[in-house]
């Protein structure tokens, strides 16, 4: 079984008031791209997957377009919450992708 970790994606974080957003995407997007080419069984997101436990909409919709993505792909991810999260906010795709 073959499985992509990641971990501390921080996705709405904002640098010096600047939003780290488009960089957060890219790299999404380069995850997939590898999810892609190596073919994992799954994916494990552990911990701090947004920045604030209330994330900007933003964030929540850069997450849910990623987990589509690795949904179209048949990947499985399994995600955590750590001390930035809001688990209930992390869950909200729970059983649906």
């Amino acid at each position: 079984m073959k499985f992509f970790h990641i971990s501390d994606l921080h996705l709405g974080k904002r640098v010096n008031e600047f939003s780290m957003l488009e960089d957060q995407g890219d790299i999404l997007q380069k995850i997939v791209m590898l999810a892609k080419e190596h073919k994992p069984d799954a994916v494990l997101i552990a911990g701090d997957v947004y920045d604030k436990s209330m994330p900007i909409v933003e964030a929540v919709q850069l997450l849910d377009r990623f987990l589509v993505w690795l949904n179209e792909l048949g990947v499985a991810v399994f995600i955590i919450s750590g001390n930035h999260d809001n688990a209930e906010r992390v869950a909200f795709r729970r059983g649906t992708v």
